[in-house]
């Protein structure tokens, strides 16, 4: 068994920096824009025709895959 030899010394930990205050860029104010359009009077938006248009250009392609499959085992 060899003989244990001395570790060597721990490393020295780098000094953490620090920032001033003044280095920092605080956000812009919001403008009229950021909120977006004003409402219309009478239009509304249900969740579901995110997926009424999902599903009316999926369908299609899924109904002509299936369509393949059936005609090649047929």
């Amino acid at each position: 068994m060899l003989k244990p030899e001395p570790l060597p010394d721990p490393v020295r930990p780098i000094a953490t920096p620090f920032t001033a205050f003044e280095d920092y860029q605080l956000p812009r104010e919001i403008m009229p824009f950021d909120l977006g359009p004003e409402p219309i009077q009478g239009a509304f938006t249900t969740p579901s025709q995110a997926s009424a248009a999902f599903l009316g250009k999926a369908l299609p392609g899924l109904a002509q895959s299936v369509g393949n499959v059936y005609a090649e085992f047929a």
